[in-house]
């Protein structure tokens, strides 16, 4: 078996878990240590290592990185656009997720959408896509994301007055941390209909955020450490697996507070879910409703979580690339871009159908997201031995 992970330089790289190294040649195998294999050069840049492997791949041509790790089955990195479209498409059946990614974010995910295979991805897929129709995005969505995007120009404004009051002549902002604010209060709203102030300082969402980025990051780290060494130490509570539960502890009593809500305020008004216009929550409780089922509280917190994931990181990160392109890489972009949202949208809120006019804004949406994957990893396990586009072998 091996596991395909993806997203490097610019694509989706696949990262494959391997019982034993691929005997084909092209192969970009690093100089690991016996024993410890890649474990040192690994941990030393486990906080850029999207950068890291990409640098490795690069310098090989692109050709498949190879990575072993003590107590784990061997990785492979790809990233030839053929290969993704294999893996991510054409063969998708022989490249689930598997037991390994599943067991290592089971509590952050549980049985949600994005650690799901087979027929539960398929049932959470069916339901909620009615929440992204055209219809949805223009009369529901459209108006969260103008509210709150004038929170945010707010917030932004409010700091570099008060930055200019106090004799300042420059201000910094933590522009990632507040896209993180501004999609989580947003996909709240689109998802759970649930009013979340966390831009304007709302205690509960801001911890709730802080936890949650820790907990992830502590689950991201399993990716490092041989499965029976974390696993133990979950299972004891040690070390940063015992902050893990206590924080899932804080996230849990925060998720479960949404449901509760959404169930009070549906039992009291049934009617709400008879409306063309739900939020995710609402369309889970009318599938359940219309099959004569009653989904767990434990089953909503897993699709709370995953959606949360969803709206909240990956538009966040792509939000914060755009301005590092803008800031960094082609500051002359600036005026083309502001000038076609002026044509389109004045000087008021920009609309989804403006939106749908802004060529040079688009194209520079997608490039920003091609150069830089708001999710440049996603890890695959391969279950038969199968032959890749490129020629690699995997098993």
């Amino acid at each position: 078996m091996e596991l395909i992970f993806g997203g490097l330089l610019g694509g989706t790289a696949l990262a494959l878990w391997a019982l034993r190294a691929p005997s084909s040649g092209g192969v970009n195998q690093p100089e690991g240590l016996p024993i410890l294999g890649d474990t040192i050069s690994s941990t030393l840049h486990f906080d850029s290592y999207v950068r890291y492997s990409g640098d490795k791949i690069k310098s090989n041509n692109f050709q498949p990185l190879a990575v072993c790790l003590p107590g784990k089955k061997r990785m492979l990195f790809v990233s030839h656009p053929d290969d993704l479209q294999y893996v991510l498409v054409d063969k998708a059946a022989n490249f689930p997720k598997g037991e390994v990614t599943h067991e290592r974010l089971k509590e952050l995910l549980g049985e949600g959408i994005f650690n799901s295979d087979g027929p539960a991805w398929k049932e959470h897929r069916k339901i909620s896509s009615h929440m992204f129709s055209t219809g949805q995005l223009k009369h529901r969505m459209e108006w969260v994301f103008q509210e709150h995007c004038r929170v945010l120009v707010d917030v932004v404004e409010g700091t570099l007055a008060a930055a200019q009051t106090a004799g300042l002549d420059d201000a910094s902002l933590d522009a990632q941390a507040l896209f993180n604010s501004f999609t989580f209060d947003s996909i709240c709203a689109i998802a759970f209909g649930t009013q979340v102030r966390s831009l304007e300082g709302d205690a509960a969402g801001v911890r709730f955020q802080r936890v949650y980025d820790r907990c992830n990051a502590i689950a991201a780290g399993r990716n490092l450490q041989p499965e029976f060494l974390w696993q133990t130490m979950r299972k004891l509570r040690l070390g940063a697996e015992g902050e893990m539960a206590g924080g899932m502890r804080i996230l849990n009593d925060y998720v479960y507070d949404i449901i509760r809500t959404r169930k009070a305020e549906i039992e009291a008004d049934p009617s709400t879910l008879e409306g063309s216009k739900l939020d995710l929550l609402s369309l889970y409780f009318k599938h359940g409703r219309d099959k004569g089922r009653e989904f767990s509280d434990e089953y909503l917190r897993d699709v709370v979580m995953n959606f949360i994931i969803a709206g909240r990181d990956t538009t966040a990160a792509a939000l914060t690339w755009c301005l590092y392109v803008l800031c960094a890489r082609a500051p002359e972009l600036e005026a083309t871009l502001l000038a076609e949202i002026r044509e389109h949208a004045g000087e008021g809120d920009i609309s989804f159908d403006d939106a749908k006019k802004m060529v040079h804004v688009t194209a520079f949406f997608f490039e920003t997201c091609r150069l830089f994957p708001p999710v440049p990893i996603d890890a695959k396990l391969c279950v038969e031995a199968d032959t890749l586009p490129s020629g690699l072998a995997v098993q």
